[in-house]
């Protein structure tokens, strides 16, 4: 029996958290997603929701007016604005415009008050909101109309504030730029429209706001020019215009950036702050020639009396201009940072805690070539120094382990955590991801597991800098080790359950480990993280593991199939194109009713772009006639039939010829699709004629005189007989048991076409006789005319129909069927088919056109 390991955890964690537990197939089961920023709440029994795989995602929750800034409210906000998303995917009944409003409200007030931006999925389910918005007029007028209980039902000034305020993105994030750009643009536009201008502070605050947005997202040379347009006080533009010239150094406009700089004015307002600031910013990039040129203007502005200049730089920016210095190993520049913390510690003169200077210098000396023994005795001397003042904490020695690390020397690393705990400082959460980043770096894969099994028995650290290590670990893992799965569910654990985010990566891994396991359970678990509220290029990135695994033509139908079906309801967003490439995996693996159930969820779409089109049947009943599936070929032509925004093609019925011929009824392909096209304003195709002439060869007693109207329809038309059309024309009648006359086309092929026959002439004739003893024939005469034909056909190799006890030679007859219409359009009428046919002969006359 195969053992429950996952149903255990969920069991007990059930029970420690006095929580009820219930199975799968529980009608009445409590849906909980797992704990992250916005996991799933239990929904009223009197509300009613649209489900994913029969869970239900939404929830009605209480209201936001005046509540705390939790992490449970923020995540009620979120499934509100939500639900909204989902209902306008599904065109279903939206929440009510005071349950969005409420939940905006609070959103964006949380995010400006916590000083944390808008993440990617935030910043989605907060435009599609805002645009709604915009169509239903839901701004507050400052014209005192609405009363106070009417003015809460609308978008205010202070919330398009503090909407900017969290789209203010950290320095280095590049992510999402777009959406944020687009965003702010609609928050302005409508800040200037509905006249929040009356209070100047006001007004300043949110051109400021909007200015830092653009310089955080890509338009800093945009902001930089609206900068100098605009009058704001020295204090508060002093930030904007750091905000603004970190923005042109990253978006590499480094000319502008540094005309910035030395800009007179601009020289004349730098303080401390703003030095701090650009050197902290390139330090952290590792641009240490930049962050010390910048750092030496500080220190001569600092020598020289600039009145803008009232002391060093702080500590912690000295700390991360050395750290930089270090791991770019450019100590040089380092020297003269390091002088600075010696000359703090000599003078007493240190700004922070004196922790910050202590790391700097251990680090510098480590960096210089001081062994584990030096480093622990100047730390005695520190430790003397400022006796009261220094803390000897594990963040002091996680600055050496990081270096030794950085220089793949784990001996060092370790022999700095045993000087650690020879002080009595143990290991923190940071030294175990420090730790297990090295080792995943170098593939260590079990020393990893044991070092992540001491990761989970520490606190969560208030940075979180375990979480990007966590990330990667699971990804590795499920790259190298997919037969782990429930160390890769703990590692997923460890990050849901302390309230931080998997990324897209490690959601990708899972799912494909989830789904090559088999784990249905656990993959409905995952998709329900939040995979509703992600952008669409992050969910497409999750989809295309689906996708992946569908199309593995290695993987089992059904098991496939049941992939599909957690596709199609987690993404509805799936292109007609993708779902056609799914629709035609299902053909190849010969499983025809999946691939028309396939097409038949496309064929439910609402959206016309969504529905197939013309192309898309075709593609359809080639699917079929490669199957041969006389069941699917009805029911697709049903929906054809009940199509009211598909015509029926010339495309569409040379697919059908084809189908219908390779279900046994090759009359139905001649009569009511061949004929069709002829008479139709389209006319036909090449291929039109290739696929008729296929069916003839199977069309007993009529299919010769048919092939031979073909034929003479098109040397009426001029049209030119290529070698696969005689090809085809050869096998009708072959097909037809009419073996003098084939073989007398073969005989004349160069006389007819200009070309010569080649083995897959004599292949094709073979083939399409009936009967082995007259396969045989045929055999016998290609030996005795075409000998070297006939030994290169022997080596295409053969396959005998064990049924029948007839032989077949592995011969390509496949049809070109994406050719282009014969006649321009406007060019062809019914009346040139009906006008040729009336020229033709009859096939009894005795002197009608035998090739």
């Amino acid at each position: 029996m195969k053992p429950q390991p996952l149903l255990t955890r969920r069991l007990f964690r059930a029970i420690l958290a006095n929580r009820p537990y219930h199975t799968a197939t529980c009608p009445r089961r409590t849906v909980n997603a797992r704990r992250t920023v916005v996991p799933a709440l239990q929904p009223s029994q009197s509300s009613q929701r649209r489900n994913l795989f029969g869970l239900s995602l939404g929830s009605t929750v209480k209201q936001l007016a005046g509540a705390k800034p939790t992490v449970k409210n923020i995540e009620a906000a979120l499934i509100k604005l939500s639900d909204y998303v989902k209902a306008a995917r599904d065109q279903s009944r939206p929440p009510s415009n005071k349950d969005l409003v409420d939940a905006f409200h609070f959103l964006t007030q949380t995010r400006a008050g916590q000083g944390k931006p808008l993440t990617k999925s935030e910043v989605y389910l907060t435009t599609e909101a805002f645009r709604y918005f915009i169509d239903q007029g839901l701004f507050l007028e400052n014209d005192g109309t609405l009363s106070s209980t009417e003015s809460k039902q609308r978008i205010s000034g202070e919330d398009l504030l503090n909407t900017l305020t969290a789209l203010v993105q950290p320095d280095g994030q590049e992510d999402n730029r777009t959406e944020n750009i687009a965003l702010a643009q609609l928050v302005i536009d409508q800040y200037r429209q509905h006249g929040y201008t009356s209070d100047s502070n006001e007004t300043e605050s949110a051109l400021q706001t909007f200015l830092a947005v653009l310089a955080t997202n890509g338009q800093a040379e945009r902001a930089y020019r609206e900068l100098n347009l605009v009058n704001i006080d020295v204090e508060s533009r002093n930030d904007t215009w750091c905000r603004v010239v970190r923005g042109l150094y990253a978006e590499g406009r480094l000319k502008k950036f540094w005309d910035a700089i030395v800009d007179p004015c601009p020289r004349g307002i730098m303080d401390n702050s703003v030095y701090e600031s650009l050197v902290s910013y390139l330090a952290v990039r590792h641009d240490v020639e930049a962050a010390h040129r910048i750092f030496t203007m500080h220190q001569n502005d600092l020598k020289h009396g600039n009145t803008t200049i009232e002391s060093q730089i702080q500590d912690s920016t000295l700390l991360q201009l050395l750290r930089s210095c270090v791991q770019t190993n450019q100590l040089k520049l380092g020297e003269e940072v390091a002088e600075v913390l010696q000359t703090l510690d000599r003078q007493d003169a240190i700004h922070d805690s004196p922790n910050l200077v202590v790391r700097g210098l251990l680090l510098w000396h480590a960096a210089t070539g001081a062994d584990v023994q030096q480093l622990e005795k100047l730390l005695m001397g520190y430790l003397e120094r400022y006796t009261d003042s220094l803390d000897v904490d594990m963040i002091i020695f996680n600055e050496l382990v990081a270096h030794a690390y950085s220089k793949a020397d784990p001996a060092r690393a370790d022999s700095y955590i045993q000087l650690a705990q020879t002080l009595g400082v143990v290991p923190d959460a940071h030294t175990y991801a420090l730790k297990l980043d090295y080792e995943l770096s170098v593939s260590e894969l079990d020393a990893a597991r044991a070092t992540f099994e001491g990761l989970t028995i520490q606190d969560v650290p208030a940075e979180r800098v375990d979480v990007p290590v966590l990330n990667r670990y699971i990804t590795k893992l499920a790259s190298t080790r997919i037969d782990d799965l429930p160390l890769m569910t703990r590692v997923a654990d460890r990050i849901t359950e302390t309230d931080a985010d998997l990324s897209v990566g490690a959601l990708a891994a899972l799912t494909s480990v989830f789904l090559h396991k088999n784990e249905v359970h656990e993959i409905t678990n995952l998709l329900r993280y939040r995979i509703e509220n992600l952008p669409s290029k992050e969910r497409a990135s999750i989809a295309q593991v689906f996708k992946d695994f569908i199309l593995d033509l290695n993987v089992k139908e059904q098991r496939a199939f049941n992939a599909y079906e957690l596709l199609r309801a987690a993404f509805p967003e799936t292109t007609p194109a993708e779902r056609l490439e799914i629709m035609d995996s299902f053909f190849s693996r010969k499983k025809s009713d999946l691939a028309c159930l396939v097409f038949g969820h496309m064929r439910q779409r609402d959206e016309i772009e969504n529905r197939p089109n013309d192309a898309a049947y075709a593609q359809c009943f080639y699917g079929i006639a490669s199957c041969r599936d006389v069941d699917g070929l009805q029911m697709i032509y049903n929906m054809l039939k009940m199509d009211i925004y598909v015509e029926q093609t010339t495309k569409i019925h040379n697919a059908m010829m084809a189908a219908y011929a390779a279900c046994q009824t090759p009359f139905t392909a001649i009569i009511d699709h061949y004929w069709k096209i002829i008479d139709s304003r389209e006319g036909p195709t090449l291929s039109t004629f290739k696929l008729a002439l296929r069916a003839c060869e199977t069309w007993i007693g009529a299919g010769g005189e048919e092939a031979r109207r073909i034929m003479a329809l098109m040397q009426k038309w001029d049209l030119i007989i290529t070698k696969d059309v005689y090809h085809c024309y050869i096998g009708a009648l072959a097909g037809q048991s009419q073996f003098e006359n084939a073989i007398e086309l073969v005989e004349h092929m160069q006389e007819d076409i200009g070309e010569a026959p080649d083995a897959t002439t004599i292949g094709v004739l073979y083939n399409a006789v009936p009967w082995q003893y007259r396969k045989d024939e045929v055999e016998a005469w290609a030996r005795k005319r075409y000998p070297d034909l006939w030994e290169e056909l022997v080596s295409y190799g053969d396959e005998i129909d064990e049924e029948w006890e007839v032989r077949y030679f592995n011969v390509n007859r496949d049809i070109d069927v994406d050719d282009e219409l014969l006649f321009g359009r406007g060019e062809y009428l019914p009346m040139l088919a009906e006008q040729a046919r009336l020229g033709l002969p009859s096939p009894d006359d005795p002197d009608a056109h035998q090739s």
